[in-house]
């Protein structure tokens, strides 16, 4: 099954400050997403210094909350495996930044707290 195939439920992401991590507690901000069918959505996102690749949770969006560019990216995880991950294109608003961003598409983050990992390569 690819990720085109994968049935995908609507999921309103409204996560509370108490649910994540106090170690993450500067590092984390919300973002407002807005679909492609003008639906907007609040989504939780971490900044991670560390990452070339901003990434987003594919389990916790609406398949109209982003627009597929057809692309991939390979990303390589601190185990040194690397994966390919399609490249998608989202409009958000957050304090990193605002407009159409790109994001690579995984099926989940290790912490079920974010919808997404914001990295260096943020535009």
């Amino acid at each position: 099954m690819t990720f085109a195939e994968k049935p995908v439920q609507p999921v309103t992401s409204c996560t509370e400050s108490n649910k994540i991590n106090p170690l993450f507690h500067i590092h984390w901000s919300t973002g407002l997403l807005t679909g492609t069918d003008g639906a907007q959505r609040n989504v939780t996102l971490l900044r991670d210094s560390g990452s070339l690749q901003s990434l987003l949770a594919r389990n916790k969006i609406r398949d109209l909350d982003f627009t597929d560019t057809g692309e991939f990216r390979l990303i390589r995880g601190v185990t040194g495996d690397t994966v390919r991950v399609p490249l998608v294109e989202v409009n958000l608003q957050s304090k990193f930044g605002s407009g159409s961003q790109l994001f690579g598409l995984v099926d989940s983050l290790p912490d079920e707290a974010f919808d997404a990992l914001v990295g260096n390569y943020y535009h």
